[in-house]
Protein backbone atom coordinates (compact mmCIF):
# COMPACT_ATOMS: atom_id res chain seq x y z
CA UNK A 1 0.00 0.00 0.00
CA UNK A 2 1.44 3.38 -1.01
CA UNK A 3 2.30 5.73 1.75
CA UNK A 4 0.22 8.84 2.35
CA UNK A 5 3.17 11.03 1.33
CA UNK A 6 3.60 9.20 -1.98
CA UNK A 7 -0.14 9.40 -2.59
CA UNK A 8 -0.14 13.18 -2.01
CA UNK A 9 2.82 13.61 -4.36
CA UNK A 10 1.08 11.49 -6.99
CA UNK A 11 -2.17 13.48 -6.63
CA UNK A 12 -0.29 16.80 -6.94
CA UNK A 13 1.49 15.54 -10.05
CA UNK A 14 -1.86 14.45 -11.57
CA UNK A 15 -3.35 17.91 -10.87
CA UNK A 16 -0.26 19.56 -12.36
CA UNK A 17 -0.55 17.42 -15.51
CA UNK A 18 -4.28 18.19 -15.76
CA UNK A 19 -3.54 21.94 -15.55
CA UNK A 20 -0.84 21.57 -18.23
CA UNK A 21 -3.21 19.56 -20.42
CA UNK A 22 -5.88 22.25 -20.03
CA UNK A 23 -3.35 24.98 -20.89
CA UNK A 24 -2.21 23.08 -24.00
CA UNK A 25 -5.80 22.47 -25.12
CA UNK A 26 -6.47 26.23 -24.80
CA UNK A 27 -3.38 26.97 -26.91
CA UNK A 28 -4.47 24.45 -29.55
CA UNK A 29 -7.99 25.95 -29.64
CA UNK A 30 -6.53 29.44 -29.99
CA UNK A 31 -4.21 28.29 -32.77
CA UNK A 32 -7.10 26.59 -34.57
CA UNK A 33 -9.16 29.78 -34.33
CA UNK A 34 -6.25 31.82 -35.76
CA UNK A 35 -5.70 29.24 -38.51
CA UNK A 36 -9.40 29.37 -39.45
CA UNK A 37 -9.26 33.17 -39.56
CA UNK A 38 -6.19 33.14 -41.83
CA UNK A 39 -7.76 30.52 -44.08
CA UNK A 40 -10.95 32.60 -44.47
CA UNK A 41 -8.84 35.67 -45.23
CA UNK A 42 -6.77 33.75 -47.81
CA UNK A 43 -9.85 32.29 -49.49
CA UNK A 44 -11.86 35.54 -49.57
CA UNK A 45 -9.24 38.09 -50.57
CA UNK A 46 -9.94 40.03 -53.74
CA UNK A 47 -6.22 40.06 -54.54
CA UNK A 48 -4.52 37.08 -56.11
CA UNK A 49 -2.28 35.17 -53.70
CA UNK A 50 0.04 32.37 -54.83
CA UNK A 51 2.61 30.52 -52.76
CA UNK A 52 5.57 29.07 -54.69
CA UNK A 53 8.47 26.82 -53.71
CA UNK A 54 11.85 27.44 -55.33
CA UNK A 55 13.33 24.58 -57.38
CA UNK A 56 17.11 24.69 -57.69
CA UNK A 57 19.49 22.90 -60.03
CA UNK A 58 22.43 20.75 -58.88
CA UNK A 59 24.64 23.82 -58.44
CA UNK A 60 22.06 25.58 -56.24
CA UNK A 61 20.88 28.12 -58.83
CA UNK A 62 17.17 28.85 -59.09
CA UNK A 63 15.82 26.76 -61.96
CA UNK A 64 12.05 27.31 -61.62
CA UNK A 65 9.32 27.43 -58.95
CA UNK A 66 6.52 25.04 -58.04
CA UNK A 67 3.03 26.08 -56.91
CA UNK A 68 2.25 25.21 -53.29
CA UNK A 69 -1.10 27.02 -52.98
CA UNK A 70 -3.25 29.67 -54.65
CA UNK A 71 -6.37 31.42 -53.48
CA UNK A 72 -9.68 31.46 -55.39
CA UNK A 73 -8.99 34.95 -56.83
CA UNK A 74 -5.77 33.69 -58.47
CA UNK A 75 -7.41 30.52 -59.74
CA UNK A 76 -10.30 32.52 -61.21
CA UNK A 77 -7.95 34.84 -63.10
CA UNK A 78 -6.02 31.80 -64.39
CA UNK A 79 -9.23 29.98 -65.29
CA UNK A 80 -7.98 26.87 -63.46
CA UNK A 81 -8.78 24.67 -60.46
CA UNK A 82 -6.36 24.14 -57.57
CA UNK A 83 -6.17 20.38 -58.20
CA UNK A 84 -5.04 21.11 -61.78
CA UNK A 85 -2.10 23.30 -60.76
CA UNK A 86 -0.85 22.58 -57.24
CA UNK A 87 2.55 20.88 -57.31
CA UNK A 88 3.25 21.99 -60.89
CA UNK A 89 5.99 24.36 -62.02
CA UNK A 90 5.21 27.76 -63.47
CA UNK A 91 6.03 26.60 -67.01
CA UNK A 92 3.74 23.54 -66.60
CA UNK A 93 0.89 25.79 -65.47
CA UNK A 94 1.47 28.40 -68.18
CA UNK A 95 2.97 26.53 -71.16
CA UNK A 96 4.12 28.64 -74.07
CA UNK A 97 4.43 31.89 -72.12
CA UNK A 98 7.82 31.15 -70.53
CA UNK A 99 7.10 32.61 -67.08
CA UNK A 100 10.51 31.54 -65.79
CA UNK A 101 12.35 33.61 -68.40
CA UNK A 102 9.94 36.50 -67.89
CA UNK A 103 10.10 36.63 -64.07
CA UNK A 104 13.49 35.05 -63.24
CA UNK A 105 15.36 38.39 -62.88
CA UNK A 106 12.83 39.57 -60.28
CA UNK A 107 12.85 36.23 -58.40
CA UNK A 108 16.66 36.19 -58.33
CA UNK A 109 16.67 39.77 -57.04
CA UNK A 110 14.25 39.15 -54.15
CA UNK A 111 16.17 36.06 -53.06
CA UNK A 112 19.59 37.72 -53.35
CA UNK A 113 18.38 40.77 -51.38
CA UNK A 114 15.99 38.87 -49.10
CA UNK A 115 13.45 41.69 -49.44
CA UNK A 116 9.92 41.97 -50.87
CA UNK A 117 9.58 43.64 -54.25
CA UNK A 118 6.67 45.47 -55.87
CA UNK A 119 6.42 45.04 -59.62
CA UNK A 120 4.14 45.48 -62.61
CA UNK A 121 4.37 43.41 -65.77
CA UNK A 122 2.22 42.21 -68.67
CA UNK A 123 1.76 38.43 -68.56
CA UNK A 124 0.70 37.11 -71.97
CA UNK A 125 -0.56 33.74 -70.72
CA UNK A 126 -3.41 35.37 -68.78
CA UNK A 127 -3.51 38.54 -70.92
CA UNK A 128 -3.16 40.64 -67.77
CA UNK A 129 -1.08 43.54 -66.57
CA UNK A 130 -0.19 42.33 -63.10
CA UNK A 131 0.62 44.68 -60.25
CA UNK A 132 2.11 42.45 -57.58
CA UNK A 133 4.20 42.29 -54.44
CA UNK A 134 6.47 39.27 -54.13
CA UNK A 135 7.81 38.29 -50.72
CA UNK A 136 10.59 35.72 -50.19
CA UNK A 137 10.76 33.46 -47.13
CA UNK A 138 13.11 30.53 -46.86
CA UNK A 139 12.87 28.52 -50.09
CA UNK A 140 9.40 29.92 -50.82
CA UNK A 141 7.85 33.13 -52.04
CA UNK A 142 4.38 34.61 -52.05
CA UNK A 143 3.10 36.81 -54.84
CA UNK A 144 -0.01 38.86 -54.20
CA UNK A 145 -1.65 41.54 -56.27
CA UNK A 146 -4.23 42.42 -58.86
CA UNK A 147 -4.86 42.63 -62.57
CA UNK A 148 -4.65 46.31 -63.53
CA UNK A 149 -5.35 45.79 -67.25
CA UNK A 150 -8.68 47.67 -67.19
CA UNK A 151 -7.12 50.53 -65.25
CA UNK A 152 -4.26 50.72 -67.77
CA UNK A 153 -6.74 50.77 -70.68
CA UNK A 154 -8.75 53.55 -69.02
CA UNK A 155 -5.56 55.53 -68.40
CA UNK A 156 -4.53 55.14 -72.06
CA UNK A 157 -7.96 56.31 -73.22
CA UNK A 158 -7.81 59.25 -70.83
CA UNK A 159 -4.32 60.10 -72.08
CA UNK A 160 -5.60 60.02 -75.68
CA UNK A 161 -8.49 62.33 -74.75
CA UNK A 162 -6.12 64.73 -72.99
CA UNK A 163 -3.79 64.71 -76.02
CA UNK A 164 -6.75 65.38 -78.36
CA UNK A 165 -7.89 68.27 -76.15
CA UNK A 166 -4.36 69.71 -76.08
CA UNK A 167 -4.08 69.39 -79.89
CA UNK A 168 -7.50 71.06 -80.35
CA UNK A 169 -6.50 73.89 -78.00
CA UNK A 170 -3.23 74.40 -79.89
CA UNK A 171 -5.09 74.43 -83.24
CA UNK A 172 -7.57 76.98 -81.87
CA UNK A 173 -4.75 79.15 -80.57
CA UNK A 174 -2.99 78.95 -83.95
CA UNK A 175 -6.24 79.88 -85.74
CA UNK A 176 -6.77 82.85 -83.42
CA UNK A 177 -3.19 83.97 -84.07
CA UNK A 178 -3.67 83.68 -87.85
CA UNK A 179 -6.90 85.73 -87.72
CA UNK A 180 -5.19 88.31 -85.48
CA UNK A 181 -2.24 88.56 -87.92
CA UNK A 182 -4.63 88.92 -90.87
CA UNK A 183 -6.57 91.67 -89.15
CA UNK A 184 -3.41 93.46 -88.07
CA UNK A 185 -1.89 93.29 -91.57
CA UNK A 186 -4.72 95.02 -93.38
CA UNK A 187 -4.17 98.75 -93.79
CA UNK A 188 -7.72 99.43 -94.71
CA UNK A 189 -10.93 98.34 -93.11
CA UNK A 190 -12.39 95.00 -93.97
CA UNK A 191 -15.87 95.05 -95.29
CA UNK A 192 -18.32 92.27 -95.53
CA UNK A 193 -20.81 91.91 -98.35
CA UNK A 194 -24.21 90.42 -97.68
CA UNK A 195 -26.17 88.27 -100.15
CA UNK A 196 -27.79 91.40 -101.70
CA UNK A 197 -24.44 92.98 -102.44
CA UNK A 198 -24.59 95.53 -99.62
CA UNK A 199 -21.33 96.42 -97.89
CA UNK A 200 -21.40 96.06 -94.16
Amino acid sequence: MPSRKNSNILNERIKELEREQSRLLNIIASMKKTEDLHLRLFENMLHEVHVWEIVRDESGKIKTWRLVDANPAALKSWGMLLDEVVGKTAEEIFPGSDPVELFMPMIQKIFSEGKPRKWEHFFPSTNQVLQMVTIPFGEYFVSTGIDVSDEKKKNKELEKEVNRAIAAEEALRENEENVRMLLNSTAEAIYGVDTKGNCT
